[in-house]
């Protein structure tokens, strides 16, 4: 009996930050090369820690193109928008902050496929 091992490849990564008021930021990016899927877990706060939220993301590519859910909102009324897109061959995932103060943000990827 024998076994193959692939290389190791890690399943999830977990990133930190902080995005000045009005305006936005890429907090993931990576080769796109074999992404399929990934899911999200992002928590904002601002500054003085005062203001919680949290979200759950999922992002699927097919046939070229990525979509992305987010869902499982919960926590203050924090106006931030999160997208995603393919550039140059990268997948990235975009955080705006609609709010006048700056946020911190915590993000953590589970790359389920790729």
């Amino acid at each position: 009996m024998s076994f193959v091992t692939a290389a190791y490849r890690p399943l999830w990564r977990k990133k930190a930050g902080t995005i000045t008021g009005s305006s936005s930021g890429v907090i993931d990016t990576f080769s796109a090369a074999s992404f399929t899927h990934a899911d999200y877990i992002l928590t904002i706060t601002n500054l003085a820690n005062t203001l919680t939220k949290s979200l759950k993301i999922s992002v699927n590519k097919a046939d070229g193109d990525v979509t992305d859910l987010v869902y499982a909102k919960f926590g203050d009324s924090i106006n931030i928008a999160v997208s995603s897109a393919l550039n140059a061959g990268q997948f990235e995932l975009t955080m705006d902050n609609n709010e006048a103060f700056d946020l911190v943000w915590a993000l953590t990827r589970i790359k389920i496929r790729g």
